[in-house]
């Protein structure tokens, strides 16, 4: 943790070092052009270069102005980039805490059926009900997908699951129960998420992984057998320092590894996690499809028998799903298996069979 705080740290001092650093020399530059063209228009009124040379000269100087401009723009996008960053860092470290901000995930927390009943969301400030009258239910012990195109709302529903925002109207409700009558550290402890933006701790590989379960985060035998699930123990161990490997190459002996190898870290944290309840939301949306596929077939199989709820733009990646709800414009359109679901020859059947074109 301490790792992560000093790269944090540091990434913000050379962000902001960098752009005043770029800033100051384009300006430098600027006035070295006004010198030179100021030098050039004197030669040429005391006849010592000819009216050509002075035009072939100054023609050039519209590209290195260009090259100038961008230069200096991105530095000063840049320190404007490092200035909302910090701000942002200033207004979170001064919110006032909720209610239950920081309480730790309640352990122990199990559920029969987590229902959606009569649900519309409207985003605060806005009029267009991202979801509107969905009702469906998730119960335990079953693997779920939800599909749909674009905006049709399967991350909003994700995140009135989380309790991240509460419902404009209807319930959602844990074994008959009201979600918002639990309390953050009892939602917390039933449900975890892996999302599409999902962090990358600049921190040892064992911290990486062992913040799934904040409480055991030096747990090894847990890491280990996390990472040996995700596939990507024999990769940490032929690391220098192993699982005490620092990532980010911001600090002294830290490495870097791929974005695959990124995902995995992820799902091995998520898998660390006690919940009961796992959601996948798209969160290998920048890989290849091989990839993907390949990475929800090993979830499944360390799942089985345990409940998952996934969100994927390839629908390849969820016809194994027990049960699969498709959201169209913010309700949902279809539902059921995914043999049902192509012989309904609906929307799920057409989005299917296009990806299936586009991949042959």
């Amino acid at each position: 943790m301490e790792n992560y705080e000093e790269v944090r740290k540091l990434s913000i001092r050379e962000e902001i070092k960098g752009a005043r650093k770029m800033q100051a020399g384009g300006i430098l530059f600027c006035g070295y052009i006004a010198v030179l063209i100021f030098m050039i228009l004197d030669r040429l009124s005391a006849g010592q270069i000819t009216v050509g040379a002075a035009v072939s000269l100054i023609s050039l100087f519209p590209s290195v102005m260009n090259k100038m401009i961008i230069t200096v723009s991105n530095g000063m996008n840049r320190m404007v980039k490092a200035g909302h960053s910090i701000n942002a860092l200033l207004e979170f470290e001064n919110l006032e805490n909720g209610e239950d901000a920081f309480e730790l995930p309640v352990r122990g927390i199990s559920f029969q059926k987590v229902e959606f009943r009569n649900v519309s969301f409207q985003y605060p400030g806005t009029s267009r009900q991202v979801l509107k009258n969905v009702s469906l239910c998730f119960e335990a012990g079953k693997q779920y997908a939800i599909v749909g195109e674009n905006g049709a709302g399967k991350s909003t529903l994700i995140k009135l699951m989380l309790g991240l925002y509460h419902v404009t109207e209807g319930q959602i409700l844990i074994d008959g129960k009201d979600i918002q009558t639990y309390s953050g550290g009892e939602v917390r402890g039933l449900m975890t998420a892996l999302f599409q933006d999902f962090p990358r701790y600049y921190t040892s590989i064992a911290e990486n992984i062992g913040m799934g379960d904040i409480e055991h985060v030096q747990d090894m035998p847990r890491i280990i057998e996390s990472a040996q699930k995700a596939n990507i123990h024999e990769k940490i161990m032929g690391l220098p320092d192993g699982y005490g490997t620092v990532l980010g190459t911001a600090l002294k002996n830290g490495v870097d590894i791929s974005g695959g190898e990124w995902q995995k870290l992820a799902i091995a944290r998520l898998l660390m996690s006690p919940c009961q309840i796992k959601i996948l939301d798209e969160p290998t949306a920048a890989m290849d499809a091989v990839f993907e596929y390949e990475l929800y077939q090993d979830f499944k199989k360390i799942m089985e028998g345990k409940t998952t709820v996934s969100i994927s733009h390839r629908l390849a990646s969820c016809r194994d799903a027990d049960y699969i709800y498709v959201l169209s414009h913010g309700e949902v359109e279809e539902e059921g298996s995914h043999e049902r679901l192509m012989a309904n020859q609906g929307l799920y059947a057409k989005m299917y069979m296009t990806q299936k074109e586009m991949y042959r």
